[in-house]
């Protein structure tokens, strides 16, 4: 995709903006006057409401278009872009430069991935071909639960821990990280070398590398919440080590 996807005139023609529309698969366009200047929105909703009221698929992009939309510009920080998104109605932003030309645009689930990415926002940054999609990815099913990861960069990784009732972890340990645990709601068991207690809502356990360590949740009812911190120099999954396993997992 290409910025020009996602861009229509005010000129066009209803049929025209859902064609590019459902090209983009965004659900929005970026109205520009003949000069290139940006004068308007339009999502697929405000098509739908013209097309209710007036009955005509040819009427003009200019009749159907928001007009006071909300943008941002090439010299404005992450911090209003990410104040901005805190408004359910915005979903994407147009950039532009001092003379209201657009440059770029960014949507919300855009800034959900630089946050989660840890990267370093720019106005110019490729957002238009950003793999979005990876926010739904990061949530992953285990047997004992979910788990979502709420950023990863190469310094460090931290994930939400869902232990279902009566369910566990592996007894495992890690070589190339060590972890940090928050219980945040729920009883369980920890297993930490030689050791074995009880935890509770608002315990701190650290889990130095090389040490086996096991999570249980011994409630019959409620699900074990644990907020995760893991800093090393590698978090992938083969960096564990299971010495048992209640699901048979290798």
């Amino acid at each position: 995709m290409e910025l020009k996807d996602y861009i229509i005139y005010e000129n066009d023609n209803l049929i025209t903006a859902l064609l590019k529309i459902e090209k983009n698969k965004k659900g929005f366009l970026i109205v520009l006057n003949d000069e290139q200047v940006c004068c308007g929105t339009l999502s697929d909703g405000d098509i739908r409401r013209s097309i209710i009221a007036n009955n005509d698929i040819n009427e003009l992009v200019s009749n159907a278009s928001t007009k006071e939309f909300v943008y941002v510009t090439e010299n404005d920080k992450f911090e209003k872009i990410i104040k901005l998104f805190k408004d359910n109605k915005i979903n994407f932003l147009p950039i532009l430069d001092n003379t209201n030309k657009l440059v770029n645009i960014i949507t919300k689930r855009n800034m959900h991935l630089l946050l989660l990415k840890n990267i370093e926002y720019e106005y110019n940054y490729d957002f238009i071909n950003m793999q979005d999609e990876e926010i739904e990815n990061e949530i992953f099913y285990r047997p004992w639960g979910i788990y979502r990861t709420t950023l990863l960069n190469k310094y460090s990784q931290s994930k939400l821990l869902v232990v279902y009732p009566q369910s566990e972890l592996s007894l495992q340990e890690h070589k190339k990280r060590d972890e940090h645990w928050i219980v945040m709601h729920g009883n369980g068991k920890l297993i930490i070398g030689e050791l074995e207690k009880k935890i509770t809502r608002g315990d701190y356990i650290f889990i130095p590398r090389g040490c086996k360590h096991q999570l249980i949740n011994i409630n019959d009812k409620e699900k074990l919440m644990v907020a995760e911190v893991q800093i090393g120099e590698y978090f992938g999954e083969d960096d564990i080590i299971r010495y048992s396993d209640k699901y048979n997992r290798n």
